[in-house]
């Protein structure tokens, strides 16, 4: 980190059946630092109840532990 600037970015795809991320450097070419996804068990629709959106929270979180994420921007 330079003056307070973080050059890696994430990005994080949660779609009805999977949740994917991708964390990028910054710089004259954007260079893949790290990626992941996981599956979630039943897809998302406007029925999934609190609870199962704890879980998705959790499986995120997991994700992000095990790909090493090294950034939140």
């Amino acid at each position: 980190m330079l003056f307070g600037q973080n050059n890696s970015m994430l990005g994080v795809d949660i779609g009805s059946s999977s949740i994917k991320l991708v964390q990028l450097e910054r710089g004259e070419k954007p260079s893949l630092v790290t990626y992941g996804i996981v599956d979630i068990p039943a897809p998302i629709t406007s029925h999934t109840t609190e609870e199962e959106l704890k879980y998705i929270v959790t499986l995120l979180k997991n994700l992000m532990e095990k790909a090493r994420v090294s950034t939140k921007n």
